[in-house]
């Protein structure tokens, strides 16, 4: 009896912790759909040059955050791989409003359009720092780990190339 329970838990482990045995692909996967989806949606945006910068930037942030988790010893699981996919969201709102401020100012400089969008930018990663405060300060160290750090690294990733790579590979365009 003891044994037909012990294998019966090791069957259950086996089964709600097979997801692990894929969770680096199938993160990679949900960050490609995601790129692809992007470039889609640019190129409709706006043309195919800035898309395509706009995606490469994407894939840096992508690539440099789970970079960024392996380096800091952050193990790949559900809550890791999800912030890893909601960086996309993040990373996209900066490059998108970046990639538009420069490439629709026909009567402004390249230079006054920067000026106009990134205090804005910048702004917004402030606040969502300040957002995250409170979280540091949580009692669970998992949710300093998983949410706190992870968010903090998203946001500055995605806000340092928003405003400062993108415009600098657009320039060159």
């Amino acid at each position: 009896r003891d044994l037909h329970l012990s294998l019966r838990r090791q069957r259950q482990m086996c089964i709600r912790d097979s997801h692990y045995l894929t969770i680096e692909r199938d993160a990679w996967l949900a960050l490609g759909v995601g790129l692809a989806v992007s470039i889609i949606v640019m190129s409709i945006a706006f043309d195919v040059k800035t898309a395509l910068a706009s995606a490469t930037t994407l894939a840096l942030v992508q690539t440099e955050l789970f970079g960024a988790a392996a380096r800091l010893g952050v193990p790949l699981d559900g809550a890791s791989a999800m912030n890893l996919i909601a960086s996309t969201g993040v990373s996209i709102e900066s490059i998108a409003h970046m990639a538009r401020a420069l490439r629709h100012s026909t009567t402004r400089s390249f230079l006054d359009a920067w000026k106009s969008i990134a205090p804005a930018l910048t702004n917004g990663a402030f606040t969502t720092l300040a957002g995250l405060a409170p979280v540091a300060f949580a009692r669970y160290e998992y949710f300093r780990n998983f949410f706190f750090f992870h968010w903090c690294v998203i946001v500055l990733a995605s806000a340092t190339h928003g405003i400062v790579i993108l415009p600098i590979a657009l320039s060159f365009l």
